[in-house]
């Protein structure tokens, strides 16, 4: 179990919100390039969420459960549908998530 910003993680099983305790409703697949890919070893992660779950709250879980993508996805950004949102942005079930991570060149 790991703690961030005030809410318990259970890697997937369980997820504590501020409000109690609650199954999580669906889980989501983020797809993951460049850095993202290369490091996971995978071109995309599975997220449980919980009903309600916005792209902060997906993005904290992202880090917790897949730990060794945590300073790429601090660093990225999330993208639902093909366009860039806002950290309040409900998640849905069947949302197409992607994280878009800093790429550098020339």
């Amino acid at each position: 179990m790991a703690e961030i910003a005030g809410r318990d993680y259970y890697h997937g099983t369980r997820i504590r919100y501020d409000v109690g305790m609650c199954e999580p409703a669906f889980e989501i697949d983020i797809l993951l390039f460049g850095p993202a890919a290369m490091t996971a070893g995978c071109s995309s992660v599975r997220v449980a969420c919980g009903v309600g779950s916005t792209c902060d709250l997906v993005r904290e879980a992202l880090c917790v459960q897949h730990g060794e993508i945590a300073s790429i996805v601090k660093a990225g950004r999330l993208a639902v549908n093909g366009g860039y949102v806002e950290g309040g942005t409900v998640i849905s079930a069947g949302d197409e998530v992607a994280l878009v991570s800093l790429v550098s060149g020339g």
